[in-house]
């Protein structure tokens, strides 16, 4: 017997194509509003851009992909389904949006970067606030861009060290205490 069953939409393709489009002008819809929420909401907070996109936005970004293990799990425990399929879904979906989205994101700023390459001269230069730069791909002396050493060298090591932990957990098989107490620690961290 199949895990799954296929159902047949009755109304055809044009039904099909409506529904899609439905959805997409829902899906762009959505993106809208929320993009103005998280900026008011980090206006309100009198928060910094950088505490709106690296929280507000990720995590209201991240809901969608955290729901489908939720729902199949969920799912398959109150409709009577299968668990291990669900648990299957929920791995699948845990793990595969990160590389779907890495995958696509770089190969659409390959493609542009690839496609855009001849479109102005100055486009390949990045303009740097010192005079002499040590950078070889700053040409220009200008303050557009200003690079805070300080804030990148902490976050970059942040980042290192809980993605280290929460991999290392993710492959070791750990008592579920343990696995609870790191998934405190993790959450505690964005206080950080």
């Amino acid at each position: 017997m199949p895990a799954f069953r296929v159902t047949v939409c009755r109304g055809g393709w044009p039904l099909v194509v409506l529904e899609f489009a439905g959805a997409l002008a829902a899906i762009l819809a959505a993106a809208y509003l929320f993009t103005n929420a998280v900026e008011m909401l980090g206006g309100r907070l009198e928060l910094g851009q950088g505490a709106v996109g690296s929280v507000l936005a990720a995590v209201g970004t991240a809901l969608p992909e955290t729901m489908i293990p939720v729902v199949a799990i969920l799912g398959a425990a109150l409709a009577g389904g299968d668990a291990g399929v669900a648990g299957e879904i929920g791995i699948g979906a845990i793990l595969g949006a990160p590389f779907l989205l890495a995958t696509l994101a770089m190969f659409v700023v390959g493609a542009s970067a690839y496609g855009f390459r001849d479109r102005r001269e100055h486009g390949a230069e990045i303009r740097c606030k010192q005079e002499k730069a040590d950078f070889p791909w700053c040409r220009v002396s200008a303050k557009d861009v200003t690079v805070d050493e300080e804030t990148i060298a902490r976050d970059v090591l942040f980042f290192l060290i809980f993605f280290a932990v929460a991999t290392v957990v993710g492959l070791v098989a750990l008592p579920f205490a343990a696995k609870v107490a790191v998934a405190v620690l993790l959450i505690a961290a964005y206080a950080y």
